[in-house]
């Protein structure tokens, strides 16, 4: 589907830098290989709520329809506002060096150089080379960042899967991977930004309106979630949120392993607790600096 929507893209003009779908296909992959590390774990016990045996189930469709509206249209606005952005920066651009022909040829009107020697030419093929552009920034990191929530939030997880918070290795490519939209958005690193062809994104408008819309992106589609599950599936509701019981010292096996368990939910916890302060960190810093406006 992600192959489908870029050639869509692309048939209208949208275009990815040479590393860009390399990159976010490479997240996915990682992603997607611990989510199914996770979901195919048994659980110690077998949990009295049974799942729903249909994905159809009213919760679970009107969740997936709900999240696929949020993400479709966070991507709008996005790629609206990033619009805007680049035209009024063209805009400013095409103003270039103006040059007054009257002093050569007694003419009154000017030419403006601009950019002139900047401007693409096409190849072979008819196609001019990829300029960076904020449209394409904008549908880069929020891609990345939607396919992992996409990832968190279709997981089934307790009481019928492995949590999410007993799997290390996701833990921490879900957490890297809205670190790295973070910090490329931040341009930590310059050139890590110019290997993947990002336009520059030294405006602040700019970064709070990226990070606008990864938060709105993750509310809305949690938010959702949720109310479908409270409204529709009522019996899994009740049943979200509670600590799995086991008796300490009983030598059973299966709570030997749900000792273990939550010993690995709080590790993991405590891991994105410290990936979430270094983020906050950066923004701060980030904030603090000065920017071009």
């Amino acid at each position: 589907m992600s192959c489908c929507n870029l050639a869509s893209l692309y048939h209208d003009g949208f275009r990815y830098g040479k590393h860009m779908w390399n990159v976010e296909l490479a997240f996915m992959m990682l992603m997607d290989n611990a989510l199914m590390e996770i979901s195919c774990l048994p659980r110690a016990r077998i949990s009295n709520v049974r799942p729903s045996t249909s994905i159809f189930h009213p919760a679970v469709a009107l969740s997936i329809f709900l999240q696929g509206i949020i993400h479709l249209f966070v991507l709008n606005k996005g790629v609206h506002g990033a619009n805007m952005l680049q035209s009024y920066q063209d805009g400013e651009a095409k103003k270039g060096l103006l040059i007054r022909l009257a002093q050569l040829t007694g003419a009154t009107r000017a030419v403006s150089l601009g950019n002139m020697e900047n401007m693409p030419t096409a190849n072979l093929l008819g196609r001019t080379p990829f300029k960076p552009n904020h449209v394409t920034n904008v549908v880069f990191l929020l891609s990345i960042f939607q396919n992992t929530m996409i990832s968190i939030m279709n997981h089934c997880g307790l009481p019928f899967h492995g949590s999410l918070l007993e799997s290390k290795t996701f833990c921490l490519w879900s957490s890297m991977s809205i670190l790295f939209v973070i910090v490329l958005a931040l341009e930590i690193q310059p050139n890590v930004n110019k290997v993947l062809q990002l336009a520059p994104m030294n405006s602040r408008p700019f970064l709070i309106f990226i990070l606008l819309l990864f938060a709105i992106d993750g509310i809305l589609v949690f938010i959702s979630d949720r109310l479908c599950v409270r409204f529709l599936n009522n019996h899994l509701w009740s049943n979200l949120g509670k600590d799995v019981e086991y008796e300490e010292n009983s030598g059973l096996a299966a709570d030997v392993e749900e000792k273990l368990l939550k010993s690995e939910r709080n590790s993991n916890k405590s891991m994105i607790q410290s990936i979430v302060l270094f983020s906050i960190v950066l923004l701060t810093k980030s904030f603090m600096s000065p920017t071009t406006s």
